[in-house]
């Protein structure tokens, strides 16, 4: 995992879940796909959407890694949550990424 930044606040937090784009100290721009939890959200690479990374700012801003199938994971389980909050807007962007990615 990549440390960037040391501390946090909530307000970093809520930024990071907001922001649509992040830049990777080797791999640049990335979008964000969904959150992960409270601490983290799902990323991958802007050009090639081939990496993915685990985003996470506690207890530092960390880029972490992740395989293909287990990004599809995060998003099936995030599809569910979306579902049951009734959130149809994210769900339906998230369920055309789906589709496009995976």
């Amino acid at each position: 995992m990549v440390d960037l930044l040391e501390g946090h606040t909530d307000a970093m937090l809520r930024r990071m879940t907001s922001e649509q784009y992040l830049t990777h100290p080797t791999f640049g721009l990335l979008f964000l796909i969904c959150p992960v939890g409270e601490e983290s959200a799902l990323y991958s690479t802007l050009y090639t959407q081939q990496l993915f990374f685990l985003v996470t700012l506690i207890p530092v801003l960390g880029f972490e890694p992740i395989g293909r199938e287990k990004a599809r994971r995060i998003v099936e389980n995030r599809i569910k949550i979306l579902r049951a909050l009734g959130e149809n807007t994210a769900l339906d962007r998230l369920q055309q990424f789906q589709q496009r990615h995976f």
